[in-house]
């Protein structure tokens, strides 16, 4: 009887450690400082125990009570589920520290180009010269693509990679400019290599052809240059 009477006795409740001291109803977690810090800036002392402390804990408790409390009494309290969080907002924490490190650094770094540049950072410069190359790109394929050698090479193969070679703006070697007016003059004229009108007809499509590789020079040379002031500012 008195054994079935003990069986019936509720357990005793044992309450969170935090909670016996005042901060509120388990279960507690940890959140971030600014969420609360206008309501606990000035606490610098451990509301379990009392002591100063210089690292704070800010722990919530199921009721929404805000405290503060010192790392050692945090892991007496052997709440693994507080004593994690209080590992994750250190991280979170030093995470955000590294942050503003790099912030401040790069408003500092952006502060000094815009002074040297004129208002603009060295990422603005690069965004203009990226835009200049493009506009540079198509104003080439816009004033070749009618040339005449570029009407001429049509055939599958050598001819079409011509094409494209002096359409993506790259000049063509000596070689490949003996064959290219070689192939103009046999297209112009209609007649067989070294005939009196071949040999016309490749004195006349040299011009074309000079004209295009100086086009495509100068095309090379300016695209050089600006690639050359992309890589100089992305060193810096």
């Amino acid at each position: 009887m008195i054994t079935d009477q003990i069986l019936s006795q509720e357990a005793p409740v044992i309450k969170h450690t935090f909670e016996m001291s005042g901060l509120g109803k388990a279960p507690f977690e940890i959140v971030h400082p600014k969420q609360h810090a206008l309501a606990l800036g000035q606490i610098f002392y451990c509301e379990h125990c009392g002591t100063v402390i210089k690292n704070r804990n800010f722990i919530k408790s199921a009721d929404g009570k805000i405290s503060v409390v010192g790392i050692d009494c945090l892991k007496k309290t052997g709440d693994h589920g507080l004593v994690a969080g209080h590992l994750r907002m250190k991280r979170e924490l030093e995470h955000e520290r590294r942050e503003a490190i790099i912030m401040e650094n790069t408003a500092k770094r952006e502060a000094e180009e815009k002074l040297l540049n004129g208002g603009l950072t060295n990422a603005d410069l690069i965004s203009a010269l990226m835009d200049q190359r493009e506009t540079l790109c198509s104003d080439l394929v816009e004033n070749i693509e009618d040339h005449f050698v570029i009407s001429k090479l049509s055939r599958h193969g050598f001819e079409i990679e011509m094409k494209h070679q002096a359409m993506t703006g790259k000049p063509f070697t000596p070689n490949q400019l003996t064959v290219v007016r070689e192939i103009c003059a046999k297209k112009a004229s209609g007649a067989r290599k070294n005939s009196k009108k071949y040999l016309s007809a490749l004195e006349n499509v040299s011009t074309y052809v000079d004209d295009l590789q100086l086009t495509l020079n100068s095309h090379a040379d300016q695209l050089a240059a600006i690639n050359n002031k992309i890589y100089q500012l992305r060193q810096l």
